[in-house]
């Protein structure tokens, strides 16, 4: 009987081992604690006397939790460990927050702690100060250096500015047009180089900054005046020519010249295609008929003036943006963006309209092919179809 009775007990020991409800009483999860009566704490590392960004988390009730800490910059962190440190990267106050699970569900508390000093910078913060090695609260306009790059040759000022912010802030640099207001290079680096795409016109320099106990403040570097190109990007070289005018034609090979096709993908339309010869039919029924959109319909870029103008006589503003992109491939699927001030039905390029959106005008056309004497554009339809209207030029002679 005793041997029996052994036996059952041991099988008993067995079950009760598989039993997933005794692995969550092991673990604490079917524990009553509850925000009140948890036992844990976050106590920040102190380095030289003073409270640092790195902070020690500890549990000591039987639960599982979740730490997790707002950031500055990026995502929180978050650790499931009882015991860790984990990081904040701002100074002053901070919450540190433990989410918990029992059988009677979920809650957090919230524990707050206070930073002096930022002794670990990091990744992120770390790559847009650059060789700054301190994050803090002061900012001085005395420690920021621009210097705008001259034409060796003729002593102008040139469209190139080395910028340097030696504060300990992160920083946001933007370049405006005065004229327009509009922003024309922008970096969130405190050592790099802003490239503005002109040889003409005057720029205000401006940086906003960002300390490390979160509060912001902005400071203007004055006008800067641009004379000429000392860093002109290829595509323009491409475009302008060597006179800065250059005339534009259908494409006169053996292909489509005219058609949509999936976006961010090819030089060419791909699914609804249209060859040179059908253009005429194409374009009668378009603002401007075939004189704009046919056969023989041209556009001529001058970026002496910076208009563009059809062979209608339509005209336009222009600009080429190659820091702008249609789609972030990481082929660099386009080459920049040339963008026309259109609107209503007057437009340059042949047939640069959205024929599935009331023969609205594109705006921002795409440059996918720029080569041996050929420019492809393209223009997205709408946004997230991901259907793209395609346009085969070539420079006329």
């Amino acid at each position: 009987m005793k041997k029996l009775i052994f036996a059952m007990s041991a099988f008993a020991m067995l079950l009760t081992s598989c039993d997933p409800s005794t692995d969550d009483i092991s673990s604490g999860f079917n524990n009553n604690v509850t925000a009140e009566n948890v036992i844990a704490k976050a106590t920040p590392v102190v380095v030289n006397g003073k409270n640092s960004n790195r902070i020690i988390v500890e549990n000591n009730s039987p639960i599982t939790c979740q730490w997790s800490a707002k950031q500055l910059l990026g995502n929180p962190v978050t650790s499931k460990k009882s015991y860790d440190t984990i990081y904040v990267s701002q100074t002053g106050t901070n919450v540190i927050s433990m989410t918990c699970h029992n059988l009677n569900g979920e809650f957090t508390k919230e524990f707050t702690v206070t930073v002096d000093e930022i002794s670990y910078i990091p990744d992120n913060i770390q790559k847009r100060l650059g060789e700054i090695s301190n994050f803090d609260t002061s900012f001085e306009a005395s420690k920021v250096s621009i210097v705008q790059e001259v034409d060796e040759e003729t002593g102008k000022k040139g469209n190139v500015f080395a910028v340097k912010n030696a504060n300990g802030v992160l920083t946001d640099w933007v370049v405006k047009d005065v004229a327009t207001g509009e922003v024309m290079a922008s970096s969130n680096l405190n050592i790099d180089q802003l490239l503005v795409i002109s040889d003409t016109g005057e720029y205000e320099i401006i940086l906003n900054y960002t300390k490390a106990d979160g509060t912001t403040g902005s400071h203007s570097f004055g006008n800067y005046t641009i004379e000429c190109y000392t860093n002109k990007p290829v595509i323009i070289e491409y475009l302008s020519g060597e006179t800065g005018v250059t005339e534009w034609q259908w494409f006169q090979g053996n292909a489509a010249v005219w058609g949509n096709g999936p976006w961010a993908s090819g030089d060419g339309p791909a699914w609804w295609t249209n060859n040179l010869d059908s253009m005429d039919g194409n374009g009668g029924g378009k603002p401007g008929g075939t004189a704009r959109n046919g056969i023989n319909a041209t556009f001529t870029l001058d970026f002496n003036t910076g208009i563009a103008t059809n062979s209608d006589g339509t005209s336009c503003a222009f600009k080429v943006l190659p820091l702008k992109h249609g789609h972030d491939s990481a082929d660099g699927w386009d080459k920049g963006c040339i963008h026309f001030d259109v609107s209503g039905s007057a437009y340059v390029v042949p047939m640069a309209v959205n024929v599935n959106g009331g023969d609205e005008p594109f705006q921002d056309m795409y440059i996918v092919k720029a080569e041996d004497g050929r420019l492809n554009l393209t223009s997205e339809e709408q946004s997230g179809n991901w259907c793209a209207w395609f346009f085969l030029f070539e420079r006329k002679k």
